[in-house]
């Protein structure tokens, strides 16, 4: 079903299926603004079923990372949302947009401080891919994936990578060793973090 060995790793539909974090309707009723460079103006409006982008209205799933933090899907784009500091980062397609940046800053948001973890995440029991993390890449057991990566609090990071199968976005805890994840902001999956493998 799927093209991609990462991808299909992580989605296994065999006797062991990802687990998910239950969702989150914790920003029904709120209202937000995010300027990305290459956009105009984000505007999001959320109720309990319904995410208003633009004045477009989409089913959505949102999942609470940690306090004030959330990942959201919506039309094949992925959203993290920190709602304490009014930051925001869009993956949409092949693009990752911050919140804020200006001009060329872009590309100043990214960071390279994951480069050379090795470790390992764990979808379910007897679930897990073990991976290694360089400079813009994931490299796995069969493959190798490119790669993009801001960090968005102490020790959490929003990594995108582009996979045959569309693109997906991780949200890694790396101090409560959990991640969650969105492939083109709709099938979800989520799990802990094996800690630094030698």
């Amino acid at each position: 079903m799927y093209k991609d060995g990462f991808v299909a790793a992580i989605m296994n539909t065999g006797e062991y299926r990802p687990h998910f974090a239950a969702p989150s309707f914790e920003l029904a009723g709120k209202a937000f603004v995010f300027g990305f460079v290459t956009k105009d103006d984000c505007k999001l409006a959320f109720d309990g079923t319904t995410l208003e982008h633009n004045g477009k209205k989409y089913d959505y799933t949102c999942v609470k990372c940690e306090d004030k933090a959330y990942l959201v899907g919506f039309d094949g784009k992925s959203l993290f949302i920190d709602t304490a500091a009014n930051r925001a980062v869009l993956v949409s397609g092949d693009k990752l947009l911050v919140s804020g940046a200006e001009d060329d800053k872009e590309k100043s948001a990214l960071t390279e401080e994951l480069a050379g973890w090795k470790t390992s995440l764990c979808f379910a029991p007897g679930l897990s891919v073990t991976c290694e993390f360089g400079k813009g890449t994931i490299s796995y057991e069969g493959g190798k994936l490119d790669t993009e990566c801001v960090k968005v609090r102490d020790a959490m990071y929003i990594v995108k990578a582009a996979t045959a199968d569309g693109s997906l976005t991780l949200v890694l805890d790396t101090s409560r060793f959990l991640f969650y994840g969105f492939l083109d902001g709709k099938t979800g999956v989520g799990g802990y973090i094996e800690n630094f493998l030698d």
